[in-house]
């Protein structure tokens, strides 16, 4: 299950007798002007440059604003957008903000794999303090792609993995439905050589975020693979 699609079983009860909603909605002042409902268009040329080796599905059509969290990672301030295509395709779009408070990173994602321990000794293969895959130097997927550690990349073989709060709505007039605690590293390849990708063909880079998330219904691991796209590329209906 993808962290949009448990998101929306979380949503927020009907108002009852005695309470109502606020009348000002929360997603005025978020980045880009995206609020709850918005359409996101991206542009499919950034997909075509990057070649067929991404591991996360290229969007078919717009995609629509179904949630939104907003997070604290060091002194950088981020907001996630949950999407989906008209298939209910589901992605999710990371803008990172600069200390102006203008959009400073976009980068899109999308989950490709889950795993759910059962044990102790599952749970200690992922989040070990000495050899845990979340936040080992690299991480192999199960087609046997390594990525290398791109968070405290010059660190030692270990490195613990950055732990922050989520705070989650799907509802524009409630700040907080709920919150998701995770437990992530990031790590990255570069998958091919993309002239007019970026100047001077640089290379592409696929990141790999592998996080352990938690919220009241429980814990699982989630592993999303994504691209950077340029933020001027991005249109928003």
């Amino acid at each position: 299950m993808g962290l949009l699609a448990r998101i929306l079983k979380k949503k927020v009860a009907q108002t009852v007798a005695g309470f109502q909603k606020k009348n000002q909605r929360i997603d005025l002042d978020w980045p880009l002007k995206i609020r709850l409902g918005s359409t996101i268009r991206f542009d499919a040329s950034l997909f075509i440059l990057a070649g067929d080796d991404l591991k996360m599905a290229v969007p078919a059509s717009d995609c629509v604003v179904a949630a939104a969290g907003s997070y604290l990672l060091g002194h950088s301030k981020y907001y996630t957008f949950y999407v989906k295509d008209t298939e209910d395709v589901e992605w999710f779009l990371q803008l990172g903000l600069e200390r102006s408070m203008a959009v400073g990173s976009a980068m899109l994602y999308q989950t490709i794999d889950e795993a759910y321990p059962e044990t102790a000794e599952d749970w200690d293969l992922w989040l070990n303090e000495e050899t845990g895959l979340i936040g080992f130097k690299d991480f192999q997927t199960p087609d046997g792609m390594t990525y290398q550690r791109l968070w405290k990349q010059e660190g030692p073989d270990y490195a613990a993995p950055w732990c922050y709060d989520e705070s989650v709505t799907d509802d524009p007039f409630v700040p907080s439905s709920f919150n998701i605690s995770h437990h992530a590293m990031l790590y990255g390849r570069s998958i091919r050589r993309a002239q007019g990708f970026r100047a001077g063909g640089e290379s592409v880079v696929e990141n790999l975020l592998a996080d352990k998330i938690e919220d009241d219904d429980g814990a699982c691991i989630q592993i999303s693979a994504g691209i950077e796209v340029p933020i001027m590329s991005l249109t928003i209906l």
